[in-house]
């Protein structure tokens, strides 16, 4: 956290992120390393740091019911809000479950976009590096994880068998600024 910080504070605003928190984690936290709670405060008050919405539970409840799924989307929001003083306008669904009728349920909650995978199949290769309108809201944003560039820090970074580690910041900002913003 020290040096997410330190980046925040050397880049005047101009660098940003955001946090998925579930609502167990948080009471853990609260709980048994108020430190780090402590840290996650000091993050969000320079308003560099945003903390996604999503079931509090990480659950799977907007396959079951749209009714407890709402109770647990609001239980996460308030206890953000409890807690950070900043209200998530950015909804992230467990393992990124997404579809229309989602996008539309979550604008009704108030939030402004939701993070989803991109799916090449569905994208008729259109990039991921851009913002899409869901479809039947008003002022909504899907914004589209980039599988590749996310899965080498996931997945490969440590991998001292992959064919490129050591994975270094550097080469790292050349991927990303070697993918097109528009395709």
């Amino acid at each position: 956290m020290k040096i997410i910080l330190s980046q925040v504070n050397e880049h005047h605003g101009k660098f940003k992120l955001s946090y998925s928190i579930s609502g167990t984690l948080l009471e853990q936290l609260q709980q048994y390393r108020t430190d780090v709670i402590d840290s996650f405060k000091a993050l969000t008050a320079r308003g560099c740091v945003d903390i996604l919405g999503e079931t509090y539970y990480r659950s799977l409840s907007w396959l079951h019911s749209r009714k407890e799924f709402q109770r647990q989307v609001f239980k996460h929001s308030n206890v953000v809000k409890d807690l950070f003083n900043i209200e998530p306008t950015v909804f992230r669904n467990t393992e990124l479950i997404y579809n229309n009728n989602l996008a539309v349920f979550i604008a009704g909650l108030g939030f402004k976009g939701v993070l989803c995978e991109g799916v090449k199949r569905v994208l008729n290769d259109k990039t991921v590096n851009k913002v899409y309108a869901a479809p039947d809201t008003i002022d909504f944003g899907l914004l589209l994880i980039n599988a590749t560039l996310s899965d080498d820090i996931a997945f490969r970074f440590g991998d001292s068998n992959w064919s490129e580690h050591p994975l270094t910041a550097d080469k790292f900002a050349e991927w990303i600024n070697a993918h097109p913003a528009d395709a």
